[in-house]
């Protein structure tokens, strides 16, 4: 974060890391016993800018970055080509259907595979247009289908079945904090949280390495210039206690506007704030609990994303 530093106030103990993969005792959380479902290693370059995990599109493995707040997967036009996928143009019934005289191109993957997950078909909507990744394509979590854990320190996204009873993370999470989220049109959830006191819409954005103000927001809740390319603001908290960062550093964006399909949030939590927390989305009880990592982040790939020659460039998504 360009020269600045986050300061998390946590009035807990560290974070114990979470347990190998092949403990005999499946986690629990009191009487609410977890189903683990998949492990997955995050492929985290040193910068911890962006996340990332191996995949296969029918059989042909490739890097994927994991982007929390995207209203799709999406796949790079050179891995259409790569694996002669048949592009379709997105009708009214499909969930990637934009109006006329938008233009949505998708494709289907007969065989696609995450980590330890089984195969199972998917669709991707093609990256075109405004549209730009530095990986062969992007993963959008299925949160609807999953609970999730992120933790950076130990280098994992782990998938339990959707429980019906939990109340807080499996690990030891004396502190940290418990935040309802709400649904929004384009299926995304949003989250509050308080900027300098005043009450904002937070999402979690795992594909940005800055967090990220919108420039509506910091015009009307902080009279930031129109033209002003970031803002240091006090504090970024969540609402509930356990978390604050201080002297949250954000970058103002334009965003894209409110429609009827999308809803977007007043700030968007980057790589650069994610990556100091340690994370459980609860989709199915609409809960997301939040404690400090137990750790920087693992760094778990040097090499380049997609074919292995040249490096990455880190990236600024354009939302």
């Amino acid at each position: 974060m360009s020269g600045k530093q986050i300061f998390l106030a946590v009035m807990f103990a560290a974070v114990a890391t979470r347990a190998a993969a092949a403990e005999a005792v499946p986690p629990s959380v009191g009487a609410c016993p977890l189903k683990e479902l998949a492990s997955i290693p995050l492929l985290i370059r040193p910068q911890a800018d962006a996340i990332f995990v191996q995949a296969s599109l029918n059989t042909i493995p490739k890097i994927m970055m994991v982007d929390t707040d995207a209203e799709a997967s999406m796949i790079s036009i050179p891995v259409v080509e790569e694996l002669r996928l048949e592009p379709q143009v997105a009708r009214a019934a499909d969930p990637f259907y934009a109006r006329p005289p938008n233009r949505v191109l998708f494709v289907n993957v007969t065989n696609f595979v995450l980590g330890n997950l089984a195969s199972q078909a998917m669709q991707f909507r093609i990256a075109e247009g405004y549209v730009t990744i530095d990986a062969p394509g992007t993963v959008r979590p299925s949160f609807a289908r999953y609970d999730i854990e992120f933790d950076f320190a130990a280098a994992r996204m782990n998938l339990f079945q959707t429980s019906s009873c939990i109340e807080g993370p499996y690990w030891n999470n004396s502190g940290g904090a418990a935040i309802d989220i709400q649904e929004s049109r384009s299926g995304l959830f949003r989250f509050p949280m308080s900027l300098d006191g005043k009450r904002v819409s937070a999402a979690l954005d795992t594909a940005r390495e800055s967090t990220a103000l919108r420039r509506q927001a910091a015009q009307t809740l902080f009279g930031v210039d129109s033209e002003q390319g970031s803002v240091t603001l006090h504090t970024l908290a969540t609402e509930t206690g356990g978390i604050t960062i201080n002297n949250p550093h954000l970058v103002v964006v334009a965003g894209r506007e409110a429609d009827e399909h999308y809803e977007p949030p007043d700030v968007f939590l980057g790589m650069a704030t994610l990556k100091h927390l340690h994370l459980y989305v609860a989709y199915g009880r609409r809960k997301l609990f939040i404690t400090a990592a137990s750790g920087p982040p693992a760094v778990t790939m040097r090499l380049p994303v997609g074919q292995g020659d040249t490096a990455a460039e880190p990236h600024e998504k354009a939302k």
